[in-house]
């Protein structure tokens, strides 16, 4: 056993003394009475003092009895069991301690008009003031995703009390990975304290891999305590999966916004109102009111509302879908859209002679994708590439070109298409029979040059990007993108390339490196390569490939996808995610500003003001709608609205138990208070806290010394 506050324990014993000289001093002292004849009397009385000496004695034990047991309390007595190999840690405060805090949108949820957030930093500074006074202290938020050491006690209660709810930047398991990083090099005692909810979309199977493998060794050097903060009951609906649908018809200017309205399940009615107004045209603001009520909703408790506005003018387009009654969300009680109403833009497909033919399973690709509800409109041009030096690509009107098996070309051409590119165009080269690797002329626009063919008559084995590319994009999630039969498509020859700087990330590479399919930035505009063609003709057979004709060319649709996503400005939508890149087109001007939806203007220069294209934002944090005005007469040039994502205010639980499971052999426990938290500083030392037993001693024993006080001096 020891002593959490051994002073208190020997001071208490050397209190013994006093109940000592107090009976020492008071002791009675007899009087001689000489008696001869009494003698019995005298037996007696000697009998019944011995019988008292013991009585006092007894009792004087009593007596210091209590006073030890006194001093034991105040010590707070524990005792140690042997610690296990995961909680071998010393015990006491920690030498240092990190606060991890999720202070993304659904933290808002209020309750009893405090939000979670309010009360998770209340939290925090409670623990804070059970950490050692020269604990070193760290806060770390989603919103930051990070932070360093604070410089003192009071510079760490500051950074707690400025939190606010923002759209996160990093998720829970990939802060709780760089806090464990960050306490590595630490000495001593090493606490982790995570203020969230279980949130089931911060907890997914890949983030609970990341974490796991992040923790590895450095999560046994420190402790992770848990305060939950989720609600008990949700009673909120959210305003997700906002989808906006132009009018594919030439002749037609209407636009279909719908949203999805999630619900929990006490289900009830209300309204969603929209509003919108163009902000490059004059005109009227547009109105309109959808009411639900409990009975639309499906099994899932979700339903889907459409607004349509007809006959609009060409323009921009700005407004919001607002949700009545509120509830204890705000931040998914509203969304932002903006659109474009305005004539097609034109792709144009380059090709060998016969074109068309060469060109066919490329564009029919493109314009199958591209006609999906939800896209914006093009026009596709087929053309050989001697028209193509004949077409002007600076009329602003060209989204994208797509050169298949391109010739060498002279220069002036490659500098226009180098302009169109840098101004926030895209250009896709697709390598075949034509490449001469002896010209350099492609160069700048590819980022290298073809060096020599590479033939694999077996055919050549195709594997994708394990993270994320953007060509990717269209499969809809890395792991669906891996788990396609990428190794079914025959590839028996591709260029091998020499690049110029750092290679480009492949979003496909061949079995020996190599890569297939590239994706650069040049300018504001954008570059694909693949070192494989898709303009081979049907049955040729000494076809490059057999990607676009093979048992599984449904994987060429969903690539199509992808590269004309990417070629024509990523999702053809001006309504994103927070901190995404805003690629806006700003014709004419060479100064513009942006105006968050705080009403602050921040300058941004054009990158290319001669092309008067692309405008590339990256301030994209704030949640609202985007304006892009001209420096200079402040008139409008284009608009773009952020709202969260749907996983940013998913409320959805998971239970402790799968918590536990996520951290493995990483300990984690569980404290509802501040006050609680040395209790479980204790289970994880293997102290076993005395306190409890010694307090019932204590009271035991000042009873039977009140009892034996007055049975004695009755």
């Amino acid at each position: 056993m020891s002593l959490t506050a051994g002073t208190f324990f020997w001071a208490a014993c050397a209190a013994i003394l006093i109940p000592i000289l107090i009976h020492i001093l008071t002791r009675g002292r007899p009087r001689h009475v000489v008696f001869p004849p009494l003698r019995l009397i005298e037996e007696r009385y000697r009998s019944s003092r011995r019988r008292f000496r013991l009585k006092q004695f007894l009792l004087l034990a009593l007596r210091a009895l209590v006073l030890v047991l006194f001093g034991l309390l105040l010590a707070r007595p524990v005792r140690h069991s042997v610690p296990t190999a995961e909680t071998a840690l010393p015990g006491g405060g920690a030498e240092a301690a990190v606060f991890v805090f999720d202070t993304s949108l659904r933290m808002d949820y209020e309750k009893s008009g405090r939000t979670r957030l309010d009360e998770a930093k209340e939290f925090a500074l409670a623990l804070l003031d059970r950490l050692a006074a020269d604990a070193r202290v760290a806060v770390f938020d989603t919103q930051t995703g990070g932070g360093a050491f604070q410089v003192d006690r009071l510079a760490a209660r500051e950074a707690i009390e400025r939190l606010r709810t923002a759209p996160p930047r990093a998720s829970l398991a990939e802060l709780l990975a760089r806090a464990a990083e960050q306490l590595k090099s630490e000495p001593g005692e090493k606490e982790i304290f995570i203020l969230a909810g279980r949130a089931a979309a911060d907890w997914t199977a890949e983030s609970a891999d990341r974490l796991a493998r992040a923790l590895g060794e450095t999560g046994k050097e420190c402790r992770f305590y848990f305060a939950d903060f989720t609600p008990e009951e949700i009673r909120n609906f959210s305003l997700t999966d906002l989808r906006i649908d132009l009018a594919r018809d030439r002749g037609k200017r209407d636009a279909e916004i719908r949203v999805t309205l999630a619900a929990p399940e006490s289900r009830a009615s209300g309204r969603l109102e929209l509003t919108a107004s163009s902000i490059t045209a004059p005109g009227g603001e547009i109105a309109a009111v959808e009411p639900f009520t409990d009975e639309e909703f499906d099994e899932d408790n979700r339903l889907e509302k459409r607004f349509t506005l007809r006959d609009l003018a060409d323009g921009i387009y700005q407004g919001t879908i607002t949700k009545t009654p509120p509830d204890p969300l705000a931040a998914d009680d509203r969304l932002f859209f903006t659109f474009e109403i305005r004539p097609p833009k034109k792709l144009l497909f380059a090709a060998p002679e016969p074109a068309e033919t060469h060109a066919v399973f490329m564009k029919s690709a493109v314009e199958l994708q591209s006609a999906a509800p939800g896209r914006a409109p093009f026009e596709s041009v087929v053309l050989t590439y001697g028209e193509l030096r004949e077409y002007p690509l600076s009329e602003g009107n060209v989204a994208a070109l797509f050169l298949l098996d391109p010739p060498p070309f002279e220069s002036g051409l490659v500098d226009r298409i180098e302009r169109f590119v840098r101004g926030g165009g895209g250009a896709g080269f697709f390598l075949g029979r034509q490449t001469d690797p002896k010209r350099r002329e492609l160069d700048p626009l590819l980022g290298g040059a073809p060096l020599r063919q590479v033939n694999v008559p077996e055919g050549a084995v195709l594997l994708p990007d394990p993270g994320t590319h953007a060509l990717l994009a269209p499969f809809g999630s890395p792991d669906r993108a891996r788990s396609a039969p990428w190794t079914r498509l025959q590839v028996s020859r591709y260029w091998r390339m020499e690049w110029s700087d750092t290679p480009p990330p492949a979003a496909l590479r061949f079995a020996d490196g190599a890569p297939a399919l590239v994706e650069r930035t040049l300018g504001g505009g954008r570059v694909v390569l693949s070192t494989t063609p898709f303009s081979d003709l049907p049955g040729d057979p000494k076809a490059w490939n057999r990607i676009t004709t093979g048992d599984e060319a449904w994987l060429f649709l969903i690539l199509a996808d992808g590269i004309a996503r990417v070629l024509t400005g990523g999702k053809d939508s001006l309504n994103l995610f927070p901190y995404e890149t805003a690629v806006l087109n700003v014709e004419g001007t060479a100064k513009a500003e942006v105006v968050l939806p705080d009403g602050v203007s921040l300058a941004q220069a054009n990158a290319e003001p001669a092309a008067g294209r692309a405008l590339s934002f990256t301030g994209t944090g704030q949640l609202g709608a985007y304006r892009v005005l001209d420096a200079e007469s402040k008139g409008p040039l284009a608009a773009f609205s952020v709202n969260p994502r749907p996983a940013e205010i998913d409320l959805a639980p998971v239970s402790f138990e799968r918590l536990v499971e996520i951290f493995g052999k990483t300990p984690l426990t569980r404290i509802d208070s501040a006050d609680r938290l040395e209790a479980a500083r204790g289970r994880l030392d293997g102290r076993i806290d005395l306190y409890s037993l010694a307090a019932l001693l204590f009271a035991l024993v000042l009873i039977a010394e009140l009892w034996a006080a007055g049975r004695l001096y009755d």
